[in-house]
């Protein structure tokens, strides 16, 4: 919700927001957050043929436009990501960071469920509908990432080094579209913290309704 906040609607605020706005704004972020995870049956319907293409959409659009007209051409790697080695453990490190790695035991819970609400009954049809999620998940991630990855690294000249990811898409975004790549940006973010938000609700929910039982 704080991310969605600080990129998505803060810079749209001429006074730079206050915690009354951003206090609003958090609590209608998650009542729609509550909303969509209520119904879980419903829940792949509104997050895989709506929430997912928009997104997925938005992000192109971004990409595609950095190639019709460059930041410029890309820099040569910081001392971090020097060699292809030191790239690889940096890469490890900052995707654990992230907590995704333990939080995809959680989110396993949710997928196990679409895939047995889909029709899957014993564990060899489970098993195989899972890694054909996980296998088109890991593709379409590995397309967007390695392109976006390409934007930051044209992108140095036009903004220079930034500490994360995030000025570098917003500020790219900017000058790719100008004002209009701004909201491109809000909605990509929106998008994408909406969608993490039902996931983690709905997930979560679902480990504690396994640990503890109905109360």
């Amino acid at each position: 919700g704080s991310v969605s906040y600080e990129i998505a609607v803060r810079p749209f605020l001429q006074s730079g927001g206050n915690d009354m706005i951003m206090t609003g704004f958090l609590v209608l972020f998650f009542v729609i957050s509550f909303w969509l995870s209520v119904s879980p049956q419903k829940l792949v319907d509104r997050i895989g043929k709506i929430l997912t293409p928009a997104l997925l959409l938005t992000i192109l659009l971004l990409i595609a436009k950095s190639f019709i007209t460059p930041l410029g051409s890309p820099q040569e790697p910081t001392a971090a990501y020097a060699t292809a080695s030191i790239a690889a453990v940096q890469g490890i490190l900052d995707g654990y960071n992230t907590m995704d790695a333990i939080a995809s035991l959680v989110f396993a819970i949710l997928v196990i469920e679409f895939v047995k609400e889909d029709g899957a009954t014993t564990k060899e049809e489970i098993t195989h509908e899972v890694f054909k999620a996980g296998g088109l998940a890991v593709s379409l991630l590995a397309f967007v990432y390695v392109f976006v990855a390409y934007l930051g690294a044209q992108s140095v000249q036009a903004i220079s080094i930034q500490e994360t990811g995030a000025p570098v898409l917003s500020m790219s975004a900017q000058i790719l579209f100008g004002y209009g790549g701004a909201l491109l940006l809000a909605v990509i973010v929106l998008l994408a913290c909406l969608s993490t938000s039902i996931g983690l609700i709905t997930s979560c929910a679902a480990y504690f309704h396994q640990l503890i039982g109905k109360t």
